[in-house]
């Protein structure tokens, strides 16, 4: 039995076959993503071991730090040793028990919880050994019965020999807390385990694992290293991925042992999502792809394959207007329906010839009839045969009073030549195509209108006639001369931003280019609606500002309500005009005024007269209000260009007494920091040296507290040294003395030696600066270098000091690290924010500018340059 697809089950099938190899690679690329999904998840149980690794190991870093204080203090002395350990368990309470042992396990001083029998013990044994740090992994104590853990270090003399064993215990009850507070996933174990292999501390269940032996002791006692987790099936039932994280730095590492596990099952959940994930992803595109494709057979292939039929079965049954209307004529079902709708075409072509001829000249009729364009034929020797409505309607004579009578009747005598050279070219069969001229009405008015006139031409090729059509062009011309008129005004009002100019030159191009007698322009104040009487043309001046008040009258408030033009057809008579007199006076008849508006406000009127009474069309209010809305933008750019000068003016006023005001703090804040390091400078020294003699005199009463009054002495000499650097930072006093460059170069040595940067300063100046402007500098180079010690890793940094005739130029480039500066001082928290800041802030007292140029890898060159001017009345910067 022969099985048959359709086209549809076909092109399915070969789309199926095209997409499988895709569908494939993205079913391995979401297997490889849960891997590396898993992968992830095992790297977190590690990363999380290590962050609680580091809050845990606080409590044996803590340990450490107090054994090494105390470690070097003397306690040889009982009294003493009780006191100074008294005050140590107040500062950490964190540990139960601190003591000072002698070698062979007694007490010296301090509380201990344990038998005094200690010699036995590993961590003693350690201790008295000459370990700087020690610890005994789990104990249990005598009368608390709780898990301690002992840390334990020598006490050393003067000389580093050992004089005690110094000890300190931790309850283990306290790491429990902390386990209990740490946040894990659900059915996660967490345990402290020391070097041993024993459990201090455990979540859950910590009380019945405490001292017990944890089931990964082997791996705990090997150290596995952080980026090896472990799954461990565990009694419950539930395998974790453990991971192991020791407590404490290097040197105390064989401390204790942080433990994590958690279920493999949350570990590799995010693995698991992604995995699903990726399978509806393929799920989706597989979908996707089959509707696709079902839309796309349908929309490209059977549907015109449906119209190709179905137009085929039309045209068989006779309908000849039959198309196929598909779109696409190259592929190879386009052009099956292309020939199919040229072979219609031709079909309907054919039958429509036969009736084309008979319609042609109805239709050609009916087309000279309606046109609204004067269509006339006439003889070779001028006489019209022909006159249809638009001729009656454009030249006023009827079809009877012209057919018969001679055209040139409606010529002017000036284009009787011209007419005779026309019909001339007619006889030649040329035709002449659109001119402009001028044609006589019935009543005598003359007319603008362009002619077009071509030869009739018989069946035999001969020329028997003329045809003309012709088009007023009057209201094209009037158009012209308006857009004209509206282009010259326009041009003149935004020549300037001067309000007077502009409304002088306003009329003035009204009384030129408009056929208006007299004009003038009111303004409404906007702050107090009082009304300005600002311009005017030919139009008494005086008297016209005279004639009322700044109160707008009743035409100006029905203008100032509906924003509508108004028309008065005799100022003289019109009640609404309450200055007739005036009006009279000047010899205004008839008046238009259009509101000037902007953004729908009106803010004034543009008013227009004639000497005559006139009666203003549509056409001419529509002029005037075009002419209006120009003026009113001109206007309007008037005032902001005023309002903009006086803000300019504002700006910089203030803009001056700012720089003032910053310039004042700045050196009240420079006065301030002057004296602040003389104190430290010289009341501080002088303390410092009365300590200094009263150390020398207790040293030579008490000769056994020598060693310690050196230390003593030392640390002073440490704390004159940072309140001597302190004092030059707030206020460089070798600048007062030397000036800029020595100054710089000090700065660079106490940089240079603190941080280990090699600095070199290379200057060429005129002399000394002002001090305000070596002050600036100083800051702002001292700025520069503390960022380079601090942030950009540099070896080298190049500090370079330049004047000449116009400007100074100050440098300091480094070869470190970079960094982006594009957003270089826009933020406080930024590497820069609040230096550039600062320095921007001194450089602008002297129009100075500063410029960060940097990027990463390519080292930082910060670059200030202050111009050599005067500057606020103050001499130039330089001096």
């Amino acid at each position: 039995m022969r099985v048959s697809f359709s086209l549809r089950q076909r092109l399915l099938s070969l789309i199926v076959l095209a997409v499988l190899p895709a569908i494939g690679l993205l079913f391995y690329h979401a297997l490889r993503e849960s891997r590396l999904a898993a992968e992830s998840s095992r790297r977190t149980v590690v990363r999380m071991a290590g962050l609680a690794a580091d809050n845990y190991g606080q409590f044996v870093r803590t340990a450490r730090m107090l054994l090494e204080i105390l470690a070097r203090v003397p306690l040889e002395d009982k009294p003493v040793c009780g006191d100074l350990l008294e005050a140590a368990a107040d500062r950490f309470p964190e540990f139960d028990h601190i003591a000072v042992f002698e070698f062979d396990g007694r007490v010296r001083c301090g509380s201990w919880p344990l038998q005094p029998n200690l010699p036995e013990s590993e961590w003693f044994r350690e201790a008295l050994a000459g370990r700087a740090f020690s610890s005994s992994g789990y104990l249990e104590g005598r009368a608390s019965e709780q898990p301690l853990v002992i840390f334990a270090s020598s006490v050393l003399d003067d000389s580093a020999r050992a004089t005690g064993i110094l000890a300190l215990s931790l309850d283990l009850a306290r790491l429990s807390d902390l386990l209990a507070r740490s946040p894990l996933p659900e059915d996660s174990v967490f345990a402290i385990v020391d070097h041993k292999g024993s459990v201090l501390a455990q979540r859950p269940d910590g009380p019945r694992w405490v001292g017990k032996t944890h089931p990964l002791a082997a791996a705990v006692t090997a150290r596995q290293g952080l980026s090896e987790p472990v799954e461990h099936a565990d009694p419950d039932g539930l395998t974790r991925v453990y991971a192991f994280a020791p407590l404490g730095d290097e040197a105390s590492a064989n401390v204790a042992t942080l433990v994590v596990g958690t279920p493999r099952h949350a570990a590799y959940r995010e693995a698991q999502a992604v995995f699903r994930r990726s399978l509806l992803w393929i799920s989706a595109v597989t979908v996707l792809v089959l509707a696709l494709a079902w839309a796309g057979t349908e929309t490209c292939v059977l549907k015109r394959v449906r119209t190709l039929t179905a137009a085929t079965r039309r045209l068989a049954a006779g309908d000849l207007m039959v198309r196929t209307g598909i779109a696409y004529p190259y592929d190879e079902i386009g052009q099956l329906g292309g020939a199919f709708d040229q072979m219609a075409k031709m079909l309907q072509q054919r039958e429509t010839e036969r009736t084309q001829a008979e319609r042609t000249r109805a239709q050609l009729a009916a087309i000279v009839e309606s046109s609204s364009d004067a269509i006339i034929s006439r003889t070779l020797d001028g006489l019209v045969t022909s006159w249809n409505r638009g001729a009656e309607l454009l030249y006023g004579y009827s079809a009877e009073e012209m057919i018969g009578r001679p055209i040139t009747v409606l010529m002017p005598p000036e284009e009787l030549g011209r007419s005779a050279e026309n019909f001339e070219r007619i006889r030649r069969g040329e035709r002449i195509r659109n001119y402009e001229t001028v044609r006589l009405r019935k009543d005598g008015a003359r007319i603008q209108v362009s002619v077009s006139v071509s030869p009739i031409i018989d069946d035999r090729g001969n020329v028997v006639g003329a045809a003309s059509i012709t088009r007023d062009i009057g209201h094209l011309r009037r158009a012209e001369n308006e857009i004209r008129a509206l282009h010259d005004i326009n041009v003149a009002i935004t020549s300037t931003l001067e309000l007077p100019r502009i409304l002088d030159l306003l009329l003035e191009k009204i009384d030129g280019l408009l056929p208006y007698a007299a004009s003038h322009i009111r303004l409404v104040d906007p702050s107090t609606g009082a009304v300005e009487r600002l311009a005017c043309r030919n139009i008494d001046h005086k008297k016209w500002q005279e004639i009322s008040g700044r109160s707008p009258g009743p035409r100006m408030r029905a203008l100032l309500q509906s924003g509508k033009p108004f028309v008065v057809s005799n100022t003289q008579t019109d009640p609404r005009v309450r200055r007739k007199e005036f009006y009279r006076d000047q010899g205004l008849v008839s008046q238009l005024g259009v509101p000037l508006t902007f953004r729908g406000e009106v803010f004034g009127l543009l008013s227009v007269f004639t000497r005559e009474e006139h009666d203003f069309t549509e056409q001419e209010i529509a002029f005037m209000r075009a002419l209006a809305d120009l003026a009113s933008i001109a206007i309007h750019n008037s005032r902001l260009y005023e309002n903009s000068l006086r803000l300019s003016q504002e700006l910089a006023e203030n803009e001056k007494q700012i720089r003032a005001l910053i310039a004042g703090l700045i050196s009240a804040r420079d006065e301030e920091a002057r004296r602040i390091a003389s104190v430290l400078h010289d009341e501080s020294g002088q303390l410092l040296a009365t300590v200094y003699i009263a150390l020398d005199e207790l040293a030579r009463r008490l000769p056994d507290a020598a060693a310690p009054i050196r230390r003593i002495k030392a640390t002073l000499d440490q704390v004159e040294e940072r309140l001597r650097d302190l004092s030059h930072e707030l206020h460089p006093t070798i600048l007062d003395h030397l000036g800029l460059l020595p100054g710089l170069e000090f700065l660079a040595q106490q940089i240079s030696r603190r941080s280990g940067i090699d600095i070199a300063v290379e200057g060429l100046t005129n002399g000394r600066f002002s001090p305000l402007l070596e002050l600036t500098l100083y800051r702002a180079v001292q700025e520069a270098l503390n960022n380079a010690a601090k942030h950009s890793g540099a070896t080298r940094v190049h500090v370079r000091l330049i004047e000449d005739e116009g400007w100074i130029q100050c440098s300091v480039q480094d070869n470190g690290v970079g960094f982006d500066a594009s957003g270089a001082g826009q933020s406080s928290g930024g590497r820069w924010g609040l230096g550039l800041a600062g320095i921007r802030e001194r450089l602008e007292i002297f129009s100075g500018s500063l410029q960060v140029f940097s990027c990463p890898g390519a080292g930082t060159k910060l670059l200030i340059t202050i111009p050599q001017e005067k500057f606020n009345g103050a001499p130039g910067a330089a001096r």
